[in-house]
């Protein structure tokens, strides 16, 4: 949820700032960025430290397949929270598919995340049943 108030939205802007000696290194992290924002917006999340190191850590990721001429198009992210990176890599790398593995607790709050975020996608659970494969898969402790 957003934090009411505009000083609170001056915090969230300024933070990421004071990381600037880190991300200016990244060379894809300004585009990952921008976009890390407008989720943020949709989603109604603030701009905190949570927020700023997804962003990073794709750009690190990005920059080191860009490197290697390589573009991978499943990915499998663990301990989300509350969903912001697969959401993130689902908005940047489009078909791509992703499973996100984690608590059962915690894989119902980043569905949320992915559904409210607004683009159309399968999901499905993990299961030994599964015919087809969806764009985005969550995957219990059990199931991995």
């Amino acid at each position: 949820m957003k934090a009411a108030g505009r000083l609170a939205g001056a915090a969230g802007l300024a933070e990421p700032l004071t990381y600037w000696p880190v991300t200016e290194r990244l060379r894809r992290y300004k585009s990952i960025w921008k976009s890390a924002r407008g989720l943020a917006d949709d989603l109604s999340f603030d701009l905190t430290f949570g927020v700023w190191k997804q962003p990073v850590a794709l750009a690190l990721m990005t920059d080191h397949q860009a490197a290697y001429n390589w573009s991978p198009k499943v990915f499998a992210v663990i301990g989300d929270g509350h969903g912001f990176l697969g959401t993130l890599i689902r908005r940047r790398v489009r078909h791509s598919r992703v499973y996100c593995m984690d608590l059962p607790k915690i894989l119902v709050l980043q569905a949320h995340t992915h559904e409210i975020e607004g683009r159309s996608s399968s999901m499905s659970v993990l299961s030994t049943k599964s015919e087809k494969l969806a764009d985005i898969t969550f995957v219990q402790p059990k199931g991995i």
